[in-house]
């Protein structure tokens, strides 16, 4: 079906959202919302989605997968379960107008990083330097193959999770994809197994998935929610603690919304910051580093390496900076809530 334009299929599912809300037939809203779209690739997915809809097909097994990530597609699927249509159209909406642009950001940088190598393992073989040919091969290989191959793709998201700073807004990010499921999941004709499954297919970290799933296994052998979900190593001991005591309660619901909502305001704070060190990190790989590989085929000038690596440091600094100021501006409220659901002590079992 092609790219589709993100801001075209944020206003569609934001339309969509609205008008089924109000009351208007889902065969009409979807013809409407898709007919606004000028993008021909966000015209086609308008049509399969309908399709796929009033079909009654699994969106997840379709080839609509192929072209938007696990979260939008989940989303969508447990509101058809749960008949909560246009409150998980509002979770994809706000997904797509925050969070998607950075990761497709990302996906850009990547593919801008492998054209650099192409063409400067060209210029090297061109002109013969096999060292230079053989450093830029395996740069290569590190953007390709996890792409192709599964036991990479869940390596780098291993590592992505374990990063610091960015391990943690991978870590909020798969939090909130997993609450916001359950929010539109819970309190429906969904048995708890099936609305634990049909959230964890949200969570587009491998890694994070993983852990949920062993929280899958205690959810269907019986066990609560806040004792399955301390099988996930990455969730904070505060998060049990409040599930812990909603449960009891049985307003579990009042858990899910609240992670979502503040998750967002965290998410939002951390999109600054991420994006500054992006651009470091595009310039430093993409730029710097072919040059620092391919310029010594070429040029016996000591100080002009000397020079980009003081470059490097500079744009790296002033990065750091950047996303250091951006993020204590606007984290300063909603980072205490995180840092204290981190601190706090679980509730007694």
């Amino acid at each position: 079906m092609g790219t589709v334009n993100l801001p075209q299929l944020g206003q569609f599912t934001e339309s969509l959202a609205k008008m089924l809300d109000d009351g208007i037939e889902i065969k009409r809203a979807l013809r409407v919302a898709g007919e606004s779209m000028a993008a021909p690739a966000n015209r086609r997915f308008a049509e399969r989605l309908r399709q796929a809809l009033l079909a009654g097909e699994d969106l997840s097994a379709a080839d609509l997968s192929a072209s938007l990530p696990p979260f939008y597609l989940t989303t969508l699927q447990c509101g058809l379960l749960t008949g909560r249509l246009p409150q998980a159209l509002a979770a994809a909406a706000y997904y797509i107008r925050q969070v998607l642009p950075v990761r497709h950001t990302l996906q850009q940088y990547g593919r801008y990083c492998l054209a650099a190598y192409l063409v400067c393992i060209v210029v090297t073989w061109v002109f013969r330097h096999p060292p230079s040919f053989l450093v830029l091969s395996v740069l290569t290989g590190l953007y390709v193959l996890p792409r192709r191959l599964e036991p990479l793709a869940y390596a780098r998201d291993v590592v992505l999770a374990k990063t610091p700073f960015v391990g943690t807004w991978i870590q909020q990010v798969a939090l909130l994809e997993f609450f916001s499921c359950l929010e539109i999941c819970y309190d429906s004709t969904l048995s708890v197994p099936v609305m634990f499954a049909s959230s964890l297919r949200g969570v587009a970290n491998r890694f994070l998935r993983g852990q949920l799933e062993r929280s899958q296994a205690a959810v269907e052998r019986g066990e609560s929610f806040a004792d399955a979900l301390r099988q996930a190593r990455f969730i904070p001991r505060g998060m049990i603690a409040d599930l812990q005591v909603n449960e009891l309660c049985g307003k579990l619901e009042l858990s899910f919304h609240g992670f979502a909502q503040e998750l967002r305001k965290l998410i939002e704070a951390k999109l600054e910051p991420v994006k500054a060190l992006a651009a470091g990190w595009i310039i430093s790989v993409g730029i710097i580093l072919p040059l620092l590989v391919v310029l010594p085929a070429f040029l016996k000038v000591d100080w002009l390496l000397a020079y980009l690596l003081l470059l490097s440091g500079y744009l790296w600094m002033g990065c750091v900076y950047m996303a250091v100021v951006n993020y204590s501006q606007k984290a300063a409220a909603v980072n205490c809530w995180w840092n204290g659901l981190r601190d706090s002590k679980e509730l007694p079992p």
